[in-house]
């Protein structure tokens, strides 16, 4: 089971584990501050979920393989890229420092490490 600290320490993000020690479906967010949990996604897919420099803000790749930028405060989400639902040859994914930019591992015959700026299409790192 994934779980990731937020950049300021003071929240977990992860999914909830009901009684009989399974996964419930969704994002949750766990505040060390207050003990609140919270759903903030419904669908993500696997484990696949990281947050941004800011706190505020994760990538999250949903059931359906899309890609999406997720407000933890809000619910909003904004759908980055469709890759597609299959979890074979998905690699997770991984956000750089300045929080600009976001790598995935996606076995295709194009590339398998790609590179999404947060603001442009994706773009294939290898070929």
């Amino acid at each position: 089971r994934a779980v990731q600290w937020s950049p300021d320490g003071r929240s977990l993000a992860g999914h909830q584990v009901g009684s009989a020690g399974v996964e419930q479906p969704g994002l949750y967010i766990h505040s060390l501050e207050d003990g609140s949990f919270k759903q903030v996604a419904k669908s993500v897919g696997g484990h696949d979920f990281v947050w941004l420099p800011d706190g505020r803000r994760m990538v999250i790749r949903d059931v359906s393989g899309n890609i999406q930028m997720l407000d933890t405060a809000t619910g909003v989400t904004k759908e980055l890229v469709h890759i597609g639902h299959e979890l074979i040859g998905f690699g997770g994914l991984s956000v750089s420092a300045d929080g600009k930019s976001v790598y995935f591992v996606r076995d295709s015959a194009e590339a398998d490490i790609w590179l999404l700026q947060l603001d442009d299409p994706p773009e294939s790192l290898t070929r």
